[in-house]
């Protein structure tokens, strides 16, 4: 017999969600099968799988040893990774970091580390209550970005934590902006809309102006921090999220982000790089308003500043005030 006090990270989970992630080689019928036989048990009493567990609330599984670790599996310690990550914001439930560019948000097939992964490592050596023994809720990231954008990452840190992040993502309560480096002069703020289509082919999007079959409609905020003739330092408003929709969005109104090598024809993208080595998009996720905790941001990256200078912006180069 097993006994496992529910940990704070779980809470707030339906007790067969939380089985099926403590014994991932049950199966879901035959964990009903065992809650209805009295062979699992919560607070010593009969369950059917739907309560919502809390914090110290006590379950009883009725295997034998052998019975319980086939179910239960091989579960591998998280890697330490010795790369480190700026947390930008912390609480219980909730960690906000600053991705690099260059660095996947999650392992893809090149098995190469991800932010998530330096997520698990930084709570792993803080000590987390978030990664209890017991606890089958694992930490994970809420919103993506590319590899070659930057900025900030939300993850929750317990079931509550992300499930608060993906409701408030999914009803739109998260302010996001971006800052970037575009090409050309905009020197008044403006709403973009129009319509975004994925090319899986090519893994490009693009925008039309009118409703076409198989696009998604889109809205995108922009306001120039400062520019200059050739360039314009730029905070974006995502009000819709689309995968590439402020590169491909700038492009359609001739502004292509410097260093993209998918959205910007090749004679700029060429002069960019030789200039200034750039070989991705300058792009930044610099800051994240959410409903309870506010303003969370991640300071523009020195090379986005440096190549406005050197192209004639001058002044205030921070972000400013939504």
């Amino acid at each position: 017999m097993r006994e496992i006090t529910v940990s704070a990270g779980d809470e707030g989970q339906q007790l067969i969600r939380y089985l099926n992630h403590l014994l991932p080689n049950a199966g879901n019928g035959f964990l009903f099968k065992m809650l209805r036989k009295k062979n699992i048990l919560l607070n010593g009493k009969k369950a059917t799988g739907k309560e919502r567990i809390v914090r110290d609330d006590l379950i009883r599984i009725y295997f034998s040893e052998e019975t319980y670790l086939k179910f239960h599996g091989s579960v591998s310690e998280s890697e330490t990774f010795s790369h480190e990550i700026t947390v930008l914001y912390e609480d219980d439930d909730i960690i906000a970091v600053d991705k690099p560019a260059g660095m996947l948000s999650q392992r893809d097939k090149s098995n190469e580390p991800s932010v998530n992964d330096y997520i698990l490592s930084y709570l792993k050596g803080s000590g987390a209550s978030s990664l209890d023994q017991n606890m089958t809720f694992k930490p994970s990231i809420a919103n993506r970005l590319d590899r070659n954008t930057s900025g900030i990452i939300l993850a929750g840190k317990t079931y509550k934590g992300q499930e608060k992040l993906s409701r408030w993502l999914r009803q739109r309560d998260v302010e996001k902006y971006y800052v970037c480096l575009c090409q050309g002069t905009i020197k008044e703020k403006r709403t973009l809309t129009g319509y975004l289509k994925k090319d899986p082919k090519t893994n490009t999007v693009r925008v039309s102006k009118e409703e076409i079959p198989g696009s998604k409609y889109i809205e995108t905020r922009i306001s120039p921090i400062a520019f200059s003739d050739s360039v314009t330092l730029l905070k974006v408003r995502l009000m819709t999220g689309r995968p590439h929709q402020i590169r491909a969005h700038l492009k359609s109104i001739g502004h292509s982000l410097l260093g993209d090598p998918k959205y910007s024809d090749i004679a700029s993208y060429n002069l960019y790089k030789e200039k200034y080595g750039i070989k991705h998009q300058l792009l930044h996720a610099a800051e994240i308003v959410l409903p309870e905790t506010g303003r969370i941001i991640s300071p523009i990256p020195r090379i986005f500043t440096e190549i406005a200078k050197k192209e004639g912006i001058h002044g205030d180069l921070e972000i400013q005030g939504t």
